[in-house]
């Protein structure tokens, strides 16, 4: 079985050749019988809450010790000691110094997290290109990134 960093690197390839101008949120699900792809779009913060309530009884139901999520976000650097960006803007969207990126991050049930990027660098038709992967381990947090129970003994790595 495949480490959870090649795991992580299987996430990124499927984000990066997956991408043809967009990519809808996707989710790779590892059980003991092998992978599931979801795609899973959402129109409004209700729809993605119902699918990520959704997507956690399915993985407790179907035994999955990691999965990996992929996303098309908005990204603004802030400064540690800076103002947060979502003090003005509720949504980064609407942020004047938003960046395009995909995102991607795979966990397991023992907790453990990598966390990745493309920036998406787009010219003055809205054509776009990826930059180099970057990528963090365990910086994360939220309701995407808890949908399996944490388990040492599940996970197979």
């Amino acid at each position: 079985m495949k480490s959870l960093r090649e795991f992580f690197n299987d996430v990124a390839e499927y984000a990066k050749t997956g991408w043809n101008g967009e990519i809808l949120p996707t989710w790779i699900a590892e059980n003991e019988k092998g992978m599931t792809v979801y795609v899973t779009p959402w129109a409004n913060e209700t729809e993605k809450r119902m699918i990520v309530a959704m997507l956690k009884e399915r993985f407790k139901e179907e035994g999955v010790f990691r999965y990996g999520m992929i996303s098309e976000t908005w990204i603004v650097a802030s400064k540690k000691d800076g103002p947060n960006p979502y003090d003005e803007y509720p949504s980064l969207e609407d942020h004047p110094q938003r960046e395009e990126a995909i995102t991607f991050f795979v966990v397991d049930s023992t907790n453990e997290k990598i966390h990745g990027r493309f920036m998406i660098r787009r010219d003055a038709e809205g054509n776009g290109t990826l930059d180099e992967m970057t990528h963090e381990m365990g910086t994360f947090t939220g309701r995407m990134a808890t949908l399996i129970e944490p388990n040492a003994e599940q996970t197979r790595h």
